[in-house]
């Protein structure tokens, strides 16, 4: 895989609290992370407002978007923004099943690297969903493969369909933070 750290020509604020820990995003698009990058790198302040991550990844392709020492507008909620990383799984409207999944293993392998470089244990408090923080169905992709629950027919999630899938992703994480 290959990775990209050419950040936004934007100044992001630096994080002054403590990290807390991950947020798991689908991006909700047919973009991989070159797309992503170009469509980003130069964007006006209006644009990142709408939602920025720390983290672009695909199969074939990583690219952070911020410094993990700085705020990414990625959660629409302060408490997600500044203390949270942010990792979008992208393709979320135009992979696969198969191509969405190896999506997901990047992002798990990357979530798990910077977690073992901030000293950050993997559980339910560290490892979140955007859909935690404000009113979204983010990570619809990601819902529905793993717990079978489809946002838009079955509505919000209930608290044990989330936690079922934070314990999958927190699961996938520990495999990689072993290796």
């Amino acid at each position: 895989m290959s990775e990209r750290n050419d950040y936004i020509h934007y100044e992001m604020d630096q994080r002054t609290k403590p990290l807390l820990g991950v947020v798991i995003h689908n991006d909700a698009s047919e973009l991989n992370a070159d797309e992503w990058r170009e469509t980003l790198i130069d964007a006006p302040e209006s644009r990142y407002i709408q939602g920025i991550a720390h983290y672009y990844i695909d199969r074939n392709q990583q690219w952070q978007a911020i410094d993990t020492e700085n705020i990414a507008w990625h959660t629409a909620n302060q408490i997600g923004n500044e203390q949270y990383l942010g990792y979008e799984v992208l393709e979320s409207l135009s992979s696969t099943d198969e191509e969405f999944l190896l999506n997901e293993q990047e992002t798990f392998r990357v979530v798990a690297s910077d977690m073992l470089d901030y000293n950050l244990t993997p559980n339910r408090d560290t490892v979140r969903l955007h859909l935690e923080f404000s009113d979204t169905e983010c990570p619809h992709r990601s819902i529905e493969l793993h717990t079978n629950w489809r946002t838009t027919v079955d509505g919000m999630p209930d608290e044990w369909i989330i936690n079922e899938l934070k314990d999958y992703f927190i699961e996938q994480i520990n495999q990689y933070m072993m290796n």
